[in-house]
């Protein structure tokens, strides 16, 4: 589950890998490099029933583009093997890259997928193409289950033709059927009326008299009104009013107005029969039937019915019901039925515009006139997006909390789920005026989670983790809610996850592949933390992953790209010491470690601050700046700063004056944090009587 309904990111776990020292030192054994030592070393796993560490080897060695990896990590995320969570779409997406570098088993597999509908709807056109590109390289397999595949293709658009010829048949049938029902009830109407006249002229005539007076007086007082309902008659009944009329036209137009009449007919009952249509198609959805649900569909939406042409935009943009997938296709129909008014149409197209999806460019001005227009419609979902967009000031609009707030809530109301997360986290941070009120985020949080919603799982594990709202601490459950959220998607779960088994705690054991694959995973969603733990991951290398400086490099800029503090750090140290390919450039460390200072990150305040006044040419001017950076670390009490105050003033170093004492003062702070270096200094000071301690070997040693 995507978190783009989600607007406050999660920071819990950024601690675990802070202090984790990034020049760690090799494994005592080389660990297999290539992909081909990596495949090797999987299959005697394999041999040996070692299946999670297998996947281990498989998975690195996929994350270096082997095909033959991809497609065996596709086989066991599809059928869940080894120990893994069946995940069909990442099987699918490694079939495919594996199938792009020729790889014939990747092929037949996504053959067989489309052509079964395993982990995607069915397709029979995909089906055969896989197989065709397959079958060209001379597999028997791939040329019998393509020319398979072509028969029953072939055999169903036959069917789909008998049918469209069955339906236009049975129509035409109506149609004539409709018109004789017109023909023979203006004969019955135009015998009664002779019948009557008959029976008028052979009455006495004073009877007649009498009825002739009775029956002006009636028409006389009902005159407008038979006026009127006639009018709405021949309206309602097109074939009355025909037979009405037949005695005042001539015999040759006779057929052309009961053609008129039967025709309006159809026009009368066709808002009725499109509508049948149209839930025959939803009938058909509901039993999984998506090849019948699309014809339904499509038959109505041609006669502009708004919520089929919404279903035909969904089925398109997902090539379902036999459909090859056409984004531009489904913005088409989602455009029709949205000028309709259709709420549904509306949200979608606003999703396509904030995300720029199906072919269109992101606008977040015209999504959110689309998502005003369905919330308007209290459309739950529309509702939500368009509290987020106030909430982020995004598509024009000015940042309004307390609109985001009231939107949510609006949406929360009818239940769904997205919105009462949010409104829980409104409570919980005290955002939009509310007091922070844990009991009542918590109320909104078990609302959510109640219909499965991810990132309100990931909210309960936090609460149990912490003991928030007067829970009792619960760190087994915490773990269970967040591996919850994170088998459904959520990236900071996984990365929660993937912190919890790198360290081995939290009731998990430690396991490195387990944390890999989670860092993985959520890395794949775009979580920054993720990436910069996958770069810590290559930086420092696993029994089953080779240290990799350039790979640790990519990760830490994707990273710092998304503007997470320690990704921007580990930029800095990468230009200081040169990783991977990258020349050391102190000017472009410091704009990394400047972009990290800026956010409050305490070590790289450091390090911005030891480099203006140990680099930069050492002027003046960057000493005051380094200095008022080395300052701000020390705020936040990092230790390595207080180190750095301490050893200047010791020695009298970059325009401080020396002076002993205040250099035992910062030596304590940075010891009393277990920094060893500064423990070490101050021992020093104890064995040599420094800065006001008096000499003493038994207290320099505790410190040494």
């Amino acid at each position: 589950m995507s978190s783009g309904d989600s607007f406050v990111r999660s920071t819990s776990g950024k601690s675990a890998l802070q202090n984790r020292n990034s020049s760690t030192g090799s494994s005592s054994r080389r660990a297999p490099e290539t992909p081909e030592q990596l495949l090797a070393a999987a299959e005697r796993c394999e041999e040996r029933d070692e299946l999670a560490q297998a996947f281990g080897y498989l998975e690195a060695a996929a994350a270096k583009a082997d095909a033959q990896a991809q497609f065996r990590v596709g086989e066991i995320l599809l059928h869940g093997t080894h120990g893994q969570i069946v995940n069909a779409a990442k099987a699918l997406q490694l079939f495919y890259e594996a199938a792009m570098k020729g790889n014939v088993d990747a092929m037949l597999q996504l053959g067989e997928c489309y052509h079964h509908g395993i982990g995607t709807e069915c397709n029979l056109e995909y089906a055969e193409r896989w197989y065709h590109h397959a079958a060209k390289t001379g597999n028997d397999t791939a040329i019998e289950l393509q020319k398979l595949v072509s028969e029953q293709r072939e055999a169903l658009e036959e069917l789909e033709k008998r049918k469209r010829a069955m339906r236009k048949a049975g129509d035409e049938r109506k149609k004539l059927e409709r018109v004789e029902a017109a023909r023979k009830a203006a004969r019955e109407a135009r015998l009664a009326a002779e019948a009557q006249a008959q029976k008028e002229a052979e009455a006495p005539a004073a009877t007649k008299g009498v009825a002739e007076t009775v029956e002006r007086t009636r028409q006389s007082k009902n005159e407008t009104e038979r006026s009127r309902e006639e009018d709405e008659q021949c309206e309602r009944t097109p074939e009355l009013g025909a037979a009405a009329a037949q005695d005042s036209v001539c015999p040759s137009e006779v057929n052309d107005r009961e053609l008129c009449a039967a025709e309006a007919e159809v026009a009368r009952r066709s808002s009725f029969d499109v509508e049948a249509i149209y839930h025959r198609g939803v009938e058909y959805e509901t039993r999984g039937n998506y090849v019948d649900a699309v014809s339904a569909f499509y038959e109505a939406a041609n006669q502009g019915h708004a919520g089929a042409q919404c279903a035909m935009g969904l089925y398109c943009k997902e090539g379902r019901g036999g459909l090859i997938q056409d984004e531009r296709a489904a913005v088409e129909w989602y455009r029709k039925s949205a000028n309709q008014g259709f709420a549904e149409a509306q949200l979608n197209l606003g999703n396509c515009y904030i995300e720029g999806q199906c072919g269109l460019p992101k606008d977040e001005h015209a999504a959110v006139e689309w998502f005003r227009k369905a919330a308007a419609q209290d459309n739950a979902e529309a509702q939500n997006r368009l509290g987020r967009c106030h909430f982020l000031g995004s598509g024009g609009l000015v940042n309004d909390e307390h609109a985001a707030l009231t939107l949510f809530r609006k949406s929360a109301s009818q239940g769904y789920p997205n919105a009462q997360c949010n409104v829980g986290m409104f409570y919980l941070y005290g955002i939009a005026g509310l007091a922070k009120d844990e009991d009542a985020a918590l109320t909104w949080f078990r609302k959510s989670v109640d219909q499965n919603y991810s990132i309100a799982q990931y909210y309960m594990g936090l609460f149990l983790f912490h003991g928030l709202a007067g829970l009792n601490v619960d760190k087994r459950a915490a773990i269970e809610w967040y591996r919850k959220s994170a088998e459904q998607g959520y990236e900071d779960a996984q990365c929660t996850l993937g912190m919890s088994y790198l360290n081995g705690k939290d009731g998990l054991a430690e396991d490195h592949h387990a944390a890999f694959s989670w860092f993985r995973k959520a890395a794949d969603h775009e979580c920054a933390e993720a990436q910069f733990c996958m770069g810590v991951c290559y930086l420092n290398g696993f029994e089953f992953l080779e240290k990799d400086e350039c790979t640790a490099v990519q990760w830490f800029r994707k990273s710092a790209e998304q503007e997470y503090d320690r990704g921007q750090l580990f930029m800095g140290k990468a230009y200081m010491s040169g990783w991977g390919e990258l020349a050391k450039d102190e000017h472009a460390a410091a704009e990394w470690f400047q972009k990290a200072a800026e956010q409050g990150q305490a070590e790289a305040q450091c390090c911005l601050g030891k480099l203006y006044l140990e680099g930069m040419n050492g002027s003046v001017e960057n000493r005051d700046v380094g200095w008022s950076w080395m300052r701000k670390a020390t705020d936040q009490g990092w230790a390595s700063a207080q180190l750095f105050f301490g050893a200047a003033y010791d020695k009298g170093l970059h325009g401080l004056v020396e002076n002993k004492f205040t250099a035992v003062e910062w030596y304590r702070k940075a010891a009393d944090k277990g920094d060893p270096e500064a423990q070490f200094e101050l021992g020093c000071c104890y064995l040599e009587g420094k800065g006001g301690l008096v000499r003493s070997e038994a207290l320099a040693m505790v410190y040494i």
